[in-house]
Formats: C-alpha cells, sequence, structure tokens
C-alpha cells in the first residue's frame, strides 16, 4: 500500500492548483484542454470496467466557472478550496465503476452539483440523515434524489443498496463510533460494489510542523460542541494506518493513497515526492466483501 510510482512524477498540469489562484491567474492558459483524467495518473493498473457514460468534462476553468454560477454564492470559497477534490473524485469514479453504476453521495455538497448539472450522472443518488443533513445547512439540493439512512444507528436499515458509494470528508465530522459507521456504510454496498472514502491526515506535513512548533492540531471543543463547517468539527482525523484498519472488516482494499489538495504548485510538487502518509488527504477505494450482507439479507 506504499507510494504510487507514479505519483510523485505527475505531470506539472496535476501540481497546478486549479483553485481560484490559477483561475485569476491564468485564464487563457492553452493547457487547459487538457482532459482531467489524463492529470491524475496511478501507479495501480485500472479495472476492467468501462467508464461511466457522461459529457465530457471541460476544462478545468470551463467547470470551475460553471460550478460557481450553478451553486450559491456562499458557497464559493468552500469550491474554490475543494475544487481539485473534486476533480479527484470524478476521475476515480470515471476509473472504478461501471457504465450502469448506481452512484451514491453521503452527505450534500456542491460536489453533488457538478456531478448531476454538469457531469450528468443520472443514477446517481445523495445518503443523509440527521447528522448529514447538518453539514449540508440550508443548501438548496430539492432536485437531488436524497435517501434517508442514518449511519450512527445500528437500528437503522439501508433503503435500498448501491454499486458504488462516495464517502467523502465527512467521516471526520460523525460524532459516532467509527467501526458502527464504517459497517454501516458497508450495508449500503451490493456485493462486490466499491467504496470511494478520503478522510483529512492527521500526519499531514502541517500538522507534524505544528505540533513541532507546540500547537495543538485539533479542532477546539468549542468547534465541536457548537459546530463548524455546518455540523461537528473535526471530531477525529486519521493516519493512513487507521484508514486503512477502519477498512478491514467489511472491505478488501483496493488503492490506499494521500492526496495534496492545497497549496502552491511548488508546494505541492515537494509534497507529491514525500510518503503518502505526508499528504493533507487520505484517499482508498475499497471492495466490499461477499460476507458484508445487510441484516435481512443474512435473515432470510
Amino acid at each position: 500500500m506504499g507510494k504510487h510510482p507514479d505519483l510523485a512524477k505527475q505531470s506539472t498540469l496535476s501540481d497546478i492548483n486549479w483553485g481560484y489562484r490559477w483561475l485569476d491567474t491564468h485564464p487563457s492558459d492553452p493547457r487547459s484542454k487538457y482532459h482531467p483524467s489524463t492529470w491524475f495518473t496511478r501507479g495501480a493498473p485500472a479495472p476492467t470496467m468501462p467508464v461511466p457514460e457522461s459529457p465530457v468534462m471541460e476544462s478545468p476553468t470551463h467547470t470551475l466557472r460553471q460550478l460557481l454560477e450553478l451553486v450559491p454564492p456562499e458557497e464559493a470559497p468552500y469550491v474554490r478550496t475543494h475544487f481539485e477534490r473534486f476533480l479527484l473524485l470524478v476521475d476515480l469514479v470515471g476509473k472504478w465503476a461501471p457504465a450502469s453504476a448506481e452512484i451514491a453521495n453521503i452527505g450534500l455538497s456542491p460536489f453533488d452539483v457538478l456531478a448531476k448539472e454538469i457531469r450528468g450522472w443520472s443514477n446517481y443518488f445523495n445518503v443523509v440523515s440527521g447528522p448529514l443533513m447538518r453539514l449540508g445547512g440550508t443548501k438548496p439540493y430539492s432536485h437531488l434524489n436524497l435517501i434517508e439512512y442514518d449511519l450512527t444507528s445500528a437500528q437503522s436499515e439501508p433503503p435500498r443498496q448501491f454499486d458504488f458509494v462516495i464517502f467523502s470528508e465527512v467521516l471526520e465530522h460523525l460524532f459516532a463510533d467509527d467501526e458502527l459507521v464504517m459497517h454501516q456504510v458497508g450495508r449500503l454496498i451490493r456485493s462486490g460494489g466499491r467504496l470511494l472514502i478520503t478522510v483529512p491526515n492527521a500526519a499531514c506535513h502541517r500538522n507534524r510542523l505544528r505540533l513541532l512548533r507546540g500547537i495543538n492540531i485539533h479542532s477546539s471543543k468549542s468547534d465541536i460542541v457548537q459546530g463548524v463547517y455546518g455540523g461537528h468539527g473535526h471530531v477525529r482525523e486519521y493516519t493512513l494506518s487507521e484508514l486503512k484498519g477502519l477498512l478491514q472488516k467489511d472491505f478488501d482494499t483496493e488503492e490506499l493513497f494521500g492526496f495534496n489538495t492545497y497549496g502552491t504548485p511548488l508546494q505541492r510538487k515537494i509534497l507529491n515526492t514525500l510518503p503518502d502518509s505526508f499528504a493533507f488527504t487520505l484517499v482508498a477505494i475499497a471492495r466490499r466483501t461477499d460476507g458484508h450482507l445487510p441484516r435481512r439479507a443474512r435473515q432470510e
């Protein structure tokens, strides 16, 4: 599960921060014509599955502008900050999900607008519950296919299952036992289906430097209790080994790596030469094991 050999050799394109800084300073850069699927090269072989049928995404500059026009103005800072992560999610779905896959995203975020309105994913759903609705705040998502399912309760039954589930930057906000949450996530996925999960890295280079300077890396109790980001703050962040351990019981991990979303192009180049354990974000693709069946299916 070590560092993928191509990760440190990504092209200059993948090192560019496609957020507001790049958009403001390079609006006519000719390199923006390249398709985003070429920016994320991974060492692990891609599965022999067709790419989901959806419109070809425009250049990142155009896509970012489209997304900013479609989301509420108060969401613009979040979109600019997380846009590169959004592109990574799109790329990984294209590599690992079958063409006819029913895809579910746990939670609510501007990524849903990118998936539904710009990418045109028709078999796309959002799984929400009380805690996840708080994360979504008052965002106008009435046009989405919403499915209610409580990941924090062992008594909650999944109303249906999916071929591919996205669980990105949500686990760290849930005030619940991680093993229970991951078990509930697994029950949403059909046998042989896949999970795409991303979490913040507690051992990223920034946190290591903060600790050396005597700065606490954890969210304050006020942030956790009163809520930030529309819900709980970062109740818990994770290390590479912890994420691997969380997936072991209910999933077979097929890909595990670090991803650097933030920073200048030069900072990202330097960070991409470091081990995955120093990255800002941890990313995993995992297949649900055959023995992981919903409670109803086991009883039948």
